[in-house]
């Protein structure tokens, strides 16, 4: 009866509710019931299998709570009979226990008895007091909407307003767990910063091997740039004469000889390899820097190259081959040859608290560093060639790690070139008659920028400039 005088009132909507919308939706009174009739009134109608459904949730950990919530709002229903009202502002919403009409489950073949959600379908079909055409049910499961429009009863699909924000599953509290500790550690331990500077995409030449009139084009080329030195003994006088003798270098026709019939033509069968060291580098540097607020102890940092390997200097060759020996002072060179002493090996003092120490860097592709404390806001800077092998087959690599005794695990930076290599003669890239260079290699602005300012002890030679 009370269904039946609230469907008399003008625009109500009866709306039977998935068991859904209890257990995991937000609470009834908070509900945006404007989404189901901005204007109302709204009149819940409670099924019995709706309830049944709900109290059987009272023991379960997680659904107990809002199972146990319900049942405090509904029993005001079960004791006097009376709706309640959930909401009084528009749209007013009450809530009543429906009462149904015994179920003839055999004109029901499509729902089955034993199925909640059919049995809450089947209730409203058989509410009594309700007309047909003002029955709503709503959930926010597809299929009870799907059987429920199979009966012509009309249906709404709950947008996700109508239920609360998602839970933090185990594992995402685990995560924020770890974001925590790790947090923590951070405050506890130092934090370290890796930037390279280096071209992130490169050229390379893979020379061709130099043979036949090539090969013999460029000996000639280099000997006839370099001719022997020319000298002579002093015809005038005998006390000039014995002067003369004592100045000439007798040496210089044997030094010659080797220097044109073994120093430029081994030069000329490594001109290939030389000239792929000399194209194959570009200028490299990194830095690491103690970015935390607590120093590091016992920093300990390596860097490993893949496909290649640095080196401290930019590597020069000679394009125009090595220079022929020079006349001696024989008297000089006498007595130089004299001096059978050993200079004593100089240790190297060591290195402060705070400073770097760093392992060889010559053509290495591995460099090891070490520091003792390494305070906060520190920066130490490796500058230097990176050579490109044009024979490696994979991406160049560079891989900076860095560790403490105060730091947990490795930090690591990890540099790929994405390197192109081009097959050329070596007449491409020099002029053979001349020794110029046709095109300049991408580590030429650091050795201009040292011969400029003659520090020429920041450049490595190949050959060495002396041949004596």
């Amino acid at each position: 009866e009370k269904t039946q005088h609230y469907s008399r009132r003008v625009g109500v909507s009866g709306q039977a509710l998935d068991t859904n919308v209890i257990l995991e939706g937000l609470a009834l009174q908070s509900q945006p019931w404007e989404e189901i009739d901005s204007n109302g009134p709204i009149l819940v109608v409670l099924t019995p299998t709706l309830l049944s459904e709900v109290d059987s949730k009272k023991k379960d950990g997680r659904l107990a709570p809002k199972a146990r919530e319900f049942n405090r709002l509904v029993a005001p229903l079960a004791i006097n009979n009376e709706p309640i009202s959930l909401r009084e502002s528009e749209p007013r919403v009450d809530m009543v226990i429906g009462v149904c009409n015994r179920i003839d489950w055999a004109t029901y073949d499509d729902l089955d008895r034993s199925e909640g959600d059919d049995r809450i379908i089947a209730e409203t079909l058989n509410m009594r007091g309700m007309p047909h055409n003002q029955k709503l049910v709503v959930s926010q499961d597809i299929n009870p909407l799907i059987k429920a429009g199979r009966h012509d009863l009309r249906t709404k699909h709950l947008s996700d307003r109508w239920l609360p924000k998602p839970e933090t599953s185990a594992k995402d509290k685990e995560i924020e767990r770890l974001k925590r500790e790790l947090e923590s550690h951070r405050k506890s331990e130092p934090e370290f910063l890796v930037e390279y500077e280096a071209a992130t995409t490169a050229k390379t030449y893979r020379i061709k091997e130099l043979e036949g009139d090539q090969l013999a084009l460029l000996e000639r080329s280099i000997i006839a740039r370099h001719p022997k030195p020319s000298q002579s003994r002093d015809p005038f006088g005998l006390a000039a004469s014995a002067l003369s003798a004592m100045q000439y270098d007798d040496s210089l026709n044997h030094r010659y000889g080797k220097y044109t019939q073994k120093v430029v033509p081994e030069f000329c069968r490594q001109y290939q390899q030389l000239l792929e060291v000399f194209y194959g580098q570009v200028p490299f540097a990194f830095s690491i820097r103690n970015t935390g607020n607590v120093r590091a102890d016992h920093l300990s940092v390596r860097l490993k190259v893949m496909g290649g390997w640095i080196n401290s200097r930019p590597i020069a060759v000679s394009t125009a081959g090595p220079n022929a020996p020079l006349i001696r002072n024989p008297m000089l060179h006498r007595v130089d040859n004299l001096s059978n002493f050993r200079v004593p090996d100089v240790r190297r003092l060591p290195v402060g608290r705070h400073e770097i120490e760093v392992s060889e860097v010559r053509r290495t592709t591995l460099l090891s560093a070490e520091c003792e404390d390494f305070h906060s806001g520190q920066q130490w800077t490796f500058r230097g060639s990176l050579w490109l092998d044009p024979h490696y087959e994979r991406a160049p690599t560079v891989v900076v790690e860095a560790t403490a005794a105060n730091f947990h695990g490795t930090h690591r930076k990890i540099l790929k070139i994405d390197r192109t290599v081009e097959a050329r003669a070596a007449s491409e890239l020099v002029n053979f008659e001349t020794g110029a260079r046709i095109v300049d290699p991408k580590i030429w602005p650091l050795i201009a920028e040292a011969l400029e300012k003659n520090r020429f002890a920041d450049i490595e030679w190949l050959p060495p400039l002396s041949n004596d």
